[in-house]
């Protein structure tokens, strides 16, 4: 008699690490990264780890060149021009929303904050098969039924009114004309509960109101 075979495992850990840049002994620039690191014995997990760590490798060039010469610039101007000079951040964080069986979800979010600038942030959803290592749209996730996208941009419209009319949220009061015009089918996660779509910073509010997200479910 065969023995009976063992299912699939995954392992998900959220490494953190942090670090600072400095200029003439000061600090100009602080960075915090979270980037997840996967093991287990599911196929596709090989190329779903790499894609991650390019992703981290990413971030941290842009931040050690690209950002901290800006950082270096500036402290040198408000230095010379006698003006306080704010630390400048950065962060990436990310957060897994759903391991289940052959599905992995997890949204990613990078955050820069330029001295006393505005913060600016850019958020990326990734839901994964593990057998194959390929990514799952959410046309798939939908079932591929016809009209699935104005089911969902229904649901989110009627959420948008809803927080308008209660008055607890920053969401622009004419931001649902932009709702079609700004969704974009790779902006989104699985939770739990269903799926969560969301838009970026700024493109329907104030800042303070983050990413603006909606939680949607297939009918």
């Amino acid at each position: 008699m065969k023995g009976k075979q063992t299912a699939p495992q995954l392992q998900v850990e959220v490494q953190r690490r942090a670090w600072e840049r400095t200029l003439q002994g000061e600090t100009v620039l602080r960075c915090e990264m979270s980037c997840p690191e996967l093991s287990g014995t599911w196929r596709g997990l090989p190329a779903i780890a790499r894609y991650y760590r390019r992703v981290e490798r990413e971030w941290e060039r842009r931040w050690e060149r690209e950002l901290y010469l800006m950082a270096c610039l500036e402290f040198a101007d408000r230095r010379a021009a006698g003006k306080p000079f704010r630390v400048w951040t950065a962060r990436l964080t990310t957060c897994v929303t759903r391991q289940e069986g052959n599905l992995l979800s997890l949204w990613q979010e990078g955050e820069e904050q330029r001295g006393f600038e505005r913060p600016e942030a850019v958020r990326r959803g990734d839901t994964w098969q593990l057998d194959s290592g390929a990514p799952v749209s959410l046309r798939a996730v939908c079932g591929r039924k016809w009209g699935w996208k104005e089911r969902l941009l229904r649901q989110v419209r009627a959420q948008v009114r809803a927080r308008l009319e209660g008055g607890v949220s920053l969401l622009d009061s004419d931001c649902q004309r932009r709702l079609r015009r700004s969704f974009h089918p790779e902006r989104f996660y699985l939770t739990g509960d269903g799926i969560t779509v969301f838009y970026p910073m700024y493109r329907l509010g104030a800042g303070a109101e983050g990413t603006p997200e909606f939680s949607v479910t297939v009918s």
